[in-house]
């Protein structure tokens, strides 16, 4: 391997590169297996839940509240903090 700096160009030794890094954990991250459109060549991403964003208990599709809010959810992107504090209240 050549370095090369402004002033002096020398070479190194790979052993050198492995001292200069022993001891130390180096991480490399990886992506995890993505779910690719074959057509497009594009990432197909997934939809963001209410239950997944709030952390709120899984809704009943049977609940027009319930129903109410996710058609709320998937055209603004959000809800406001006393619409989520209601899905957090088993009464609901």
């Amino acid at each position: 391997m050549i370095v090369v700096t402004d002033t002096v160009e020398r070479w190194v030794e790979p052993s050198e590169i492995r001292d200069l890094f022993e001891g130390r954990l180096i991480t490399i991250e990886t992506d995890p297996v993505r779910e690719m459109d074959e057509d497009l060549g594009l990432e197909i991403v997934q939809k963001e839940t209410i239950e997944q964003k709030y952390g709120t208990p899984k809704l009943d599709p049977r609940n027009d509240f319930h129903n109410s809010l996710k058609e709320q959810f998937e055209k603004k992107g959000h809800l406001s903090p006393r619409q989520v504090s209601c899905l957090m209240n088993p009464k609901y």
